[in-house]
């Protein structure tokens, strides 16, 4: 029984790390995207994909939340009995959300600057 818990919170904290992973790593490549002016020209070409694209980032960051507390909350039902265990996962929670937050709001940021710096300039 013991092993089994073992193999199913290690399962649960390889899915929250690939949660992770998928995030930063499509975080960097959307905003590495974006800094390629072509891809902004045409963003900029039709504003509702600009919506799309702050929808779609927004949902990924909900989304890889909602799992990481979904497995965080797997993981502390099976470790009740050892305090260490749900306070490092606690720990370990937090800097994983912090992560999905920090990666996932730069392509958004830069989306809005590329958004909002030729409005700007078109107006003065």
């Amino acid at each position: 029984m013991e092993t089994l818990n073992k193999k199913a919170i290690d399962t649960m904290v390889m899915y929250s790390n690939t949660i992770l992973a998928f995030v930063v790593l499509q975080s960097i490549a959307f905003a590495y995207q974006l800094a390629n002016k072509d891809f902004t020209a045409q963003i900029q070409q039709t504003p509702f994909i600009i919506v799309y694209l702050l929808l779609g980032q927004i949902i990924i960051i909900n989304g890889s939340v909602i799992a990481m507390l979904y497995y965080s909350r797997k993981i502390k039902t099976i470790v009740t009995k050892e305090i260490n265990g749900i306070i490092n996962s606690r720990i370990i929670l937090i800097v994983k959300i912090g992560l999905v937050f920090y990666f996932g709001i730069i392509p958004i940021i830069i989306l809005l600057i590329r958004l909002i710096v030729p409005i700007a300039s078109k107006t003065n």
